[in-house]
């Protein structure tokens, strides 16, 4: 590394005396900059020499010094930090917008700026705390992501959510508890309220992470990946957080510590409805279908269900809400022997699910945890009418990006609400849904993309993302069930494609499993094919058809169309009692249903 020197080059050919270079120094801080080591003081009008890049060190657009690195060389950190009256130094920082700490471990190539960053020593008054989700705790129990308006009286916040204030250093907040990995929340004060929420994007740049097992994470939501999107906790744990906040408004950063492990919690169950009309089987793990508890013992649900649903419930463990579910039915839930649970549902022998006795209308269930490990049912039906909704499309569609105009579907013959759209590639939308004549369109239920019928959305419609995203322009047809909340969306130029295979335990399997596939375009001909599986005796299989990865049809020996061959047998699913290579000839419906399976043996 060159670092700077006085030299007659710098000053035209003339030799500056001592008494001026310390007048210069002086000068300097007198100005509020500190003088820094190799630090010659003003600007150098001839910049640096071949080979070599200057690296100056800034206060916003004032220079405090300069270094001269040899190319591909490092720049040496400051052996002392810069000072300002009425400031405190923070670090130094990649860009002026003082987002970006600067790398010293990064190879210098080019003429380089160095941002110092101060923050304001001014006392702050706002009460500050946080607002948000835990699936685990109870944390944000009692406010959860409440609407903050501004002026809010800061003696109505629960103290475990408020953050403390120094009482040496008036810009610093603290708040420790225990977080637990999947917990989501942003930070807000009681007088700006959402319009200043602190998010991610204010963690300090030393402890920003996009590793899988970070500790703490960007967890999307207000401007997704931005400065306001969600904090969410990676690692479970006992937390401190610190806000640092900045009067004059650039340079508001928190910091956090892992303290240690998070107390253990109980293990306790969500529950969630499941049936044959309420979600059409598919496990919908959301809100919709979710009961509510208090206490972790007793869970409430009220919806609307169809006449003769037969149905179950599923559970996830306190604080996992993904898809990896276990199923709850009437062989290890008892009914309530109570008149209007008997009235309401009922236990049919010989099938494990429940099954409405009541009658369409809106029922209301109860499921009660007991001490000695029992779980018990109690329903009751309390109106003879299915709850009404409003249901609205709005979104990014057609080059309207404000996602405020709400389009309104409505009811068909067929018991949905429905809209045709003509929409282009890369437009946006979702489905909303607001209490029946609700003039103010207050929305009351998510219905997005985990209520999505996957079986039945165009392929011509993404659905990875938070939104239904167009992939090509079509005219497109979107529907809603009012009861399941499920969406269907066809496509006015789809071309569907059905997964058909022979499905079970073949080759010798010992779980259940796609064999041979083939797949079945809807705009084929003729809707039919063929596969070839090896099989081994004792092999017990079935066909299916699936779309999108969802299982549509189904078809075995019991289905009417079924033609067998020697080696075949049964009267449900088909059991293979002489080994060898088999040719199985299908033909399928446009929905997907599998008409016939035509068996034969491939001989050589």
């Amino acid at each position: 590394m060159r670092t700077a020197t006085w030299t007659k080059k710098h000053y035209g050919g003339k030799l500056m005396k001592k008494t001026v270079k310390a007048l210069t120094l002086g000068l300097c801080l007198a100005l509020g900059a500190c003088a820094l080591a190799a630090c010659d003081g003003g600007k150098d009008p001839s910049g640096p020499a071949d080979g070599y890049a200057r690296v100056s060190f800034m206060d916003g657009t004032s220079q405090i010094s300069y270094t001269d690195v040899e190319l591909g060389g490092k720049v040496d950190r400051p052996t002392e930090d810069p000072s300002k009256k009425g400031y405190d130094f923070v670090r130094w920082y990649a860009t002026p917008s003082y987002t970006i700490a600067f790398d010293f471990d990064m190879e210098i190539e080019k003429n380089t700026s160095v941002y110092a960053g101060f923050r304001s020593q001014a006392a702050d008054d706002h009460t500050w705390f946080i607002l948000g989700e835990s699936q685990s705790s109870d944390l944000f129990k009692e406010c959860g992501w409440k609407d903050v308006a501004q002026g809010t009286d800061p003696d109505n916040l629960p103290d475990e959510i408020t953050l403390k204030k120094s009482e040496t250093q008036g810009n610093l907040f603290t708040i420790t508890a225990d977080f637990y990995a999947g917990d989501k929340f942003q930070i807000v004060n009681t007088d700006d309220g959402w319009s200043n929420q602190i998010g991610y994007g204010y963690i300090s740049p030393e402890l920003q992470s996009a590793a899988d097992d970070a500790q703490v994470k960007s967890g999307g939501g207000l401007g997704d990946g931005a400065k306001k999107a969600n904090i969410q906790i990676g690692v479970s744990g006992n937390y401190t957080f610190s806000l640092y906040v900045d009067k004059d408004g650039k340079l508001t950063e928190v910091s956090y510590i892992r303290n240690g492990d998070a107390a253990e919690l109980a293990v306790e169950f969500n529950y969630f409805i499941k049936g044959e009309n309420i979600t059409q089987w598919q496990d919908m793990v959301v809100p919709y279908t979710q009961f509510a508890t208090e206490d972790w013992k007793t869970y409430e649900l009220e919806i609307g269900m169809k006449e003769n649903d037969e149905f179950m419930f599923l559970t996830t463990k306190r604080g996992d809400l993904t898809e990896a579910t276990t199923g709850v039915n009437s062989s290890v839930m008892a009914l309530a022997t109570d008149a209007d649970t008997a009235a309401a549902v009922e236990a049919p022998t010989g099938s494990p699910n429940f099954k409405i006795k009541g009658g369409e209308g809106t029922y209301k269930f109860t499921i009660t945890e007991g001490d000695d490990d029992t779980v018990t049912l109690k329903a009751a039906k309390t109106a003879d009418t299915l709850p009404e909704y409003d249901f609205y499309v709005k979104g990014n569609m057609n080059g309207d990006t404000s996602w405020t105009e709400r389009h309104a579907m409505t009811l068909g013959d067929d018991g949905k609400y429905a809209i045709e759209m003509e929409l282009a590639a890369d437009d946006e939308f979702m489905i909303t849904v607001a209490e029946k004549g609700d003039e103010d369109k207050v929305e009351v239920i998510g219905a997005g993309i985990k209520y999505a019928n996957k079986t039945l959305i165009s392929n011509q419609v993404d659905m990875t993302g938070a939104n239904f995203k167009v992939t090509a322009a079509d005219k497109f047809v979107i529907k809603i069930d009012p009861v399941s909340m499920l969406v269907e969306i066809e496509g006015e130029h789809d071309v569907v494609t059905w997964v058909t295979s022979i499905y079970g335990k073949v080759n010798g399997g010992t779980g259940w499993a796609d064999g041979a596939k083939i797949d079945i375009k809807s705009d084929s001909a003729t809707l039919s094919g063929s596969i070839t599986q090896e099989l081994k005796v004792g092999d017990e299989f079935g066909f299916r058809t699936c779309k999108n990865g969802q299982q549509k049809g189904w078809f075995n020996a019991s289905k009417e169309g079924w033609t067998g061959c020697d080696g075949l047998e049964g009267t449900g699913n088909i059991t293979v009692t002489t080994a060898g290579t088999y040719k199985f000839d299908f033909v399928i419906q446009a929905d997907g249903t599998i008409v016939s399976v035509t068996a034969s043996v491939v001989t050589e």
